[in-house]
């Protein structure tokens, strides 16, 4: 059983291996990355681009009361995959949760179940 907040995290990348192509954590509302992963057959800038996008997803707090009205924020890259942002409240720091999933593979189950995971660990 996964026990710290990047066991929880490798672990769902391990489960969800094909749909989870990347991952990152960031702390709110420092931008502090907590964990960061892409798949090694992404582009080789691919980390550093979700690293900065979860940051400033972090750090731009003007919007989080948005996530008061919905569960997640979804987009799509040029590439057809899925991105997708949920606020997890934790103490002492809420955290912003990126997932990257694979073009046109479900996302929605696991990903609500490992944003539901961390907010009780």
């Amino acid at each position: 059983m996964p026990e710290t907040v990047q066991d929880t995290l490798q672990a769902a990348l391990d489960d969800n291996k094909g749909r989870f192509i990347a991952l990152t954590l960031a702390e709110i509302p420092s931008g502090k990355t907590l964990f960061l992963h892409a798949d090694p057959d992404l582009p080789d800038d691919f980390a550093d681009a979700l690293d900065k996008l979860a940051k400033r997803a972090a750090t731009f707090t003007e919007n989080h009361d948005q996530f008061d009205k919905v569960d997640e924020v979804l987009f799509y890259d040029i590439e057809g995959r899925q991105i997708v942002l949920y606020l997890i409240k934790r103490q002492p720091f809420n955290q912003i949760l990126v997932i990257v999933a694979a073009p046109k593979k479900a996302y929605k189950q696991a990903g609500k179940r490992l944003a539901k995971t961390l907010h009780t660990l």
